[in-house]
């Protein structure tokens, strides 16, 4: 009895953490209801002046557009092409052509975008934002019982995370979400691999390595660049915060620190990372600054904010 009890508790949390967003986003698991603001439509040509005869007026949230008018056309334009077997390296559709593939924010290498070919595309956004956020919660359980914290704590600890207003609002913006949701994993493999979590009854930190190369992996290929950016500068925190914590334990064996883990998280990425650097590069000069603005303004608002 008191085995099947240790397994509930062991269970309960994940149970929760699946039921959460099943209760935020269900009419739009289900298809009665979708994410995608279609009203907002309605303030522009051809569709605005069918708004009167629809009985359609201000939208609900005008400021909320990215989704259908963007997203919304990449996630088409993805699922056209992968149903004609093509790769959709370039889209002709805007202007005069870009590069498509290589812009990281259609999310076309991620996953769990395969969601998107198998279910219609407005349905296909519930699930999809269910699942990060289930995601992101059990990430942060895990990265906080890594930590020590008992398992109510880290239940409350990844229910916050993953249902802070930070994500929530971002349930528009799937691609941030989604990058969002890794972070807790990169932290926990960072924190395993410091202090060597045993694996198999002995002392690991390779496996920790390449779990953590994975997760910030999944982070690039979800393309949002600031978010990737966001998370390196986290994650090169902790990693610079638990090198000089274990620095008393003896120097780190070669490539299982902080440095390898970079190393090891690298490879699995550069199909979505290293494309959208380049274009990012490649665009106009007004680009170019303002991708400039997009790295640097962390780092100068800390300075601000300290001085």
């Amino acid at each position: 009895m008191q085995r099947w009890w240790d397994l509930g508790a062991r269970l309960a949390p994940i149970g929760l953490f699946a039921l959460l967003p099943v209760l935020l986003l269900g009419p739009t698991l289900t298809g009665a209801r979708t994410l995608i603001p279609a009203d907002n439509l309605y303030e522009w040509q051809p569709w605005r002046s069918l708004a009167p005869a629809l009985g359609i007026g201000i939208p609900h949230n005008a400021l909320l557009s990215d989704l259908v008018l963007e997203n919304y056309a990449w996630k088409r334009f993805l699922v056209a092409a992968l149903r004609r077997g093509e790769l959709p390296l370039w889209n002709p559709y805007l202007f005069a052509g870009a590069p498509f593939l290589a812009n990281g924010q259609p999310s076309a290498l991620y996953p769990f975008t395969l969601l998107f070919l198998v279910l219609p595309i407005p349905q296909a956004y519930g699930l999809f934002n269910a699942l990060q956020l289930f995601l992101a919660a059990l990430g942060m359980y895990g990265l906080a019982r890594v930590w020590g914290l008992g398992r109510a704590a880290a239940t409350l600890a990844g229910v916050a995370y993953a249902f802070s207003a930070f994500m929530v609002v971002s349930q528009v913006f799937p691609m941030i979400l989604a990058g969002a949701a890794w972070l807790p994993y990169l932290l926990a493999a960072l924190h395993a691999m410091a202090v060597r979590r045993p694996l198999g009854g002995r002392p690991a930190a390779l496996p920790w390595a390449l779990g953590g190369g994975l997760a910030f992996a999944m982070n690039i290929l979800a393309g949002h660049v600031e978010i990737t950016y966001y998370t390196a500068l986290v994650g090169g925190g902790y990693g610079l915060a638990l090198a000089f914590a274990q620095r008393r334990a003896g120097p780190w064996p070669r490539g299982d620190g902080p440095w390898g883990l970079w190393g090891w998280a690298w490879p699995w990425g550069p199909p979505s990372g290293s494309p959208s650097m380049k274009w990012c590069g490649r665009t106009s000069a007004r680009g170019r600054r303002r991708c400039a603005r997009c790295w640097a303004g962390p780092i100068h608002g800390a300075i601000s904010s300290s001085s």
